[in-house]
């Protein structure tokens, strides 16, 4: 679905340039081998969501998964993303002082401190979900304090650079049948296969899109929403809607929820060989011309904000292949 390529987009001023390297086909390294052979080697190539690319291995050659480890798994991964995105990279980039103590407590994480981890991020116990838009505003205040909680900090923050509806992108969740028609052959359709859809009934959230639409700093609270559910439960909620999918394709396609979204694998095995095989990451999606990243450009202006713009709009979409941003 992409290559080499760049993208043009942006509201006002000279435009954006997103040049973005082509994704390596990782499927071929698995060609020639056993299905465990296969499972094992595509977990061992990505560090950074290795556990979920072995659950979607094992979904599109019928191994077993793992069940509720490989659950937990994931969502350490997924944790471990967020968390560094959110108490390391952003308050670099708003001019905070990282969260290095917490983010050392949230990978090394005891089942006694859940709790007191969460208050600590937030500065509430109260469940951030479920807020009404007036909850949200009070719990964004709170961050006008330099001395408050990290969250509502950097959220607060990000607010004032990218107010109301800044980098509204709005596109269809990926589905089944988009997945399906992607590993037939070319795809044109432009679909968000981002974490955004998992928390669109989460009220905060959907208050928010009805207000100001999908806009960037929507796409940024999602990623919060998704590190304090891998915070507070077992899982069960953020894996749902992959296993939807997963129920929906065919057999030989094996579905997983990783940081970025959803990933999508596709085997063919003859004779106990894999003889073909296909990875569709979240960011196929994202950086194909017409998708997430695009739009979300076309979407904000082009000034001296533009260096933050830019590792918002980045962290925002989350591309695991390399992508330089520059002015035309």
């Amino acid at each position: 679905m992409i290559g080499h390529c760049t993208l043009s987009g942006g509201a006002g001023g000279r435009p954006w340039r997103i040049a973005l390297q082509a994704p390596v086909a990782a499927g071929r390294v698995c060609v020639g081998l056993t299905p465990a052979e296969a499972m094992a080697r595509v977990s061992g190539l990505f560090s950074l969501c290795g556990a979920a690319h072995g659950v979607a291995a094992a979904g599109a050659m019928g191994l077993p998964a793992g069940g509720a480890a490989a659950e937990a798994a994931m969502r350490g991964e997924i944790l471990r993303d967020h968390a560094i995105a959110l108490l390391l990279d952003w308050p670099g980039r708003l001019g905070l002082p990282p969260a290095r103590a917490l983010l050392s407590r949230l990978i090394a994480r005891q089942e006694g401190d859940t709790t007191a981890l969460y208050r600590d991020l937030t500065g509430t116990d109260a469940e951030i979900g479920t807020l009404d838009p007036a909850g949200l505003r009070d719990w964004l205040d709170l961050g006008r304090d330099a001395a408050a909680p990290i969250l509502p900090c950097v959220l607060s923050r990000l607010r004032d650079v990218a107010p109301a509806d800044w980098g509204r992108a709005d596109l269809m969740p990926l589905a089944a049948a988009d997945i399906g028609a992607a590993l037939c052959g070319p795809s044109d359709a432009a679909r968000d296969a981002g974490i955004l859809p998992d928390h669109l009934d989460r009220p905060v959230l959907r208050a928010l899109v009805a207000r100001d639409g999908v806009s960037l700093f929507a796409r940024m609270l999602a990623r919060v929403l998704d590190l304090l559910t891998c915070l507070r439960t077992p899982g069960g909620d953020l894996f749902a809607r992959s296993r939807r999918l997963a129920a929906s394709c065919a057999p030989c396609v094996g579905i997983a929820r990783a940081a970025r979204g959803i990933l999508a694998h596709q085997a063919v095995v003859r004779d106990g060989r894999v003889v073909a095989y296909r990875i569709l990451s979240p960011t196929v999606w994202h950086a194909a011309p017409g998708g997430l990243m695009e739009r979300i450009a076309a979407a904000l202006p082009v000034d001296r904000r533009r260096p933050v713009l830019t590792c918002m709009m980045l962290s925002a979409v989350n591309p695991c292949i390399p992508v330089t941003v520059a002015e035309d």
